[in-house]
């Protein structure tokens, strides 16, 4: 694994999102309150509302096994949890199907990476990129909505923010 099949499985996602979109899904993206976290909860945001939909953002210090359930209680019909949710994907999955994504360059257990048969999570550790050197959360929610559509490459300094805030 590596690259060409990180950038086949943000493509996979990508095209999920958009669907979602112009579907007019209710999306809620729940985001860590760190500056990588909100860059990419900005990007993602922005790029949902420029193709004319909505969606809801919340910030937290770390993703909880209550704060899941507290988000499902929300009733969205997709959730992205980015920069937050690594390690907690099996409580995730239990309470949101398959209508979930976590964006994350954290590192993953090898069982996250084994259970993931939906492709719901989006991290470069499941294909031998190490997301502390290489990516950010940012730099992935920047490619996935550049993926979606091109006129998001505006945003790659966004992308750079996100990465020198993890240094």
């Amino acid at each position: 694994m590596g690259h060409k099949e990180f950038y086949q499985a943000l493509s996979i996602c990508a095209e999920r999102l958009r669907t979602q979109i112009s579907d007019g899904k209710d999306i809620s993206i729940t985001a860590k309150d760190t500056p990588d976290g909100v860059v990419s909860a900005g990007i993602l945001t922005y790029a949902i509302f420029s193709l004319g939909n909505k969606c809801s953002a919340r910030f937290v210090p770390d993703l909880t096994p209550d704060l899941i359930l507290k988000v499902k209680g929300d009733s969205h019909d997709q959730q992205i949890f980015v920069d937050v949710g690594t390690g907690l994907s099996t409580d995730i999955r239990n309470s949101f199907g398959n209508n979930w994504l976590v964006i994350s360059h954290d590192n993953l257990s090898s069982e996250e990476i084994i259970t993931d048969d939906e492709n719901c999570i989006l991290n470069p550790c499941k294909y031998e990129i190490d997301g502390h050197k290489e990516i950010s959360s940012g730099g992935i929610s920047y490619l996935i909505a550049k993926s979606i559509d091109k006129k998001f490459n505006v945003l790659s300094y966004l992308a750079v923010i996100s990465a020198l805030a993890e240094k």
